[in-house]
């Protein structure tokens, strides 16, 4: 009887590592470079900072990106993050161009500029949406290079002192996961 429970032990163990590493997110072979603007929660009347990031940046040399944002929203200010020398932008009603440029090819992946929007007084769970609208962006032999864009928002939630309830993820899905697996080894294994 000790040995078929052994057996059974074993192979929850098994299962258990085959799942951790089943919901673990590999990273493709062919990234695709991305302009990526953050996606965050804020309370109302408050300063908000999006970040406006490149991604698997191929190699660029110059960069034109226009963002657009709800009129509800009212941009503060524009940070270069220095990724690549930004010069600074233009604002036309609820968009802001973004214009950098480098003596040669910049291959660095990151924030490129950081927005810092005042939130309006809204509703929990009013989102305003923050878009990339065009991105121009050529390597320093003045070849096009292409990205594709991933839009951002900034959602209300209630004010401080809020519900305090946990959120799950798939990473602490996977924490969970390692642990039970850990202890059905050590049960496997104990004298």
């Amino acid at each position: 009887m000790r040995s078929y429970s052994k057996s059974i032990s074993f192979a929850v163990a098994f299962l258990f590592v085959v799942c951790a590493f089943a919901i673990i997110p590999f990273e493709s072979e062919a990234a695709t470079p991305t302009v990526a603007i953050e996606k965050r929660t804020a309370e109302t009347d408050d300063n908000v900072e999006i970040d406006v990031n490149l991604e698997d940046n191929p190699g660029i040399a110059s960069i034109q990106i226009v963002i657009s944002f709800p009129s509800a929203l009212k941009l503060k200010e524009v940070k270069d993050e220095g990724l690549i020398n930004l010069t600074p932008g233009t604002i036309s009603g609820t968009s802001y161009t973004i214009y950098g440029e480098s003596d040669s090819d910049v291959t660095k992946s990151g924030t490129i500029a950081t927005f810092i929007f005042e939130t309006p007084d809204a509703e929990e769970g009013t989102v305003y949406k923050i878009n990339v609208d065009t991105v121009k962006a050529y390597n320093s032999s003045f070849n096009t290079v292409s990205f594709t864009s991933i839009n951002g928002s900034i959602t209300i939630e209630e004010s401080s002192g809020g519900s305090g309830l946990c959120s799950f993820t798939i990473l602490g899905a996977a924490s969970i996961i390692a642990a039970i697996t850990a202890l059905s080894i050590f049960a496997v294994f104990r004298p």
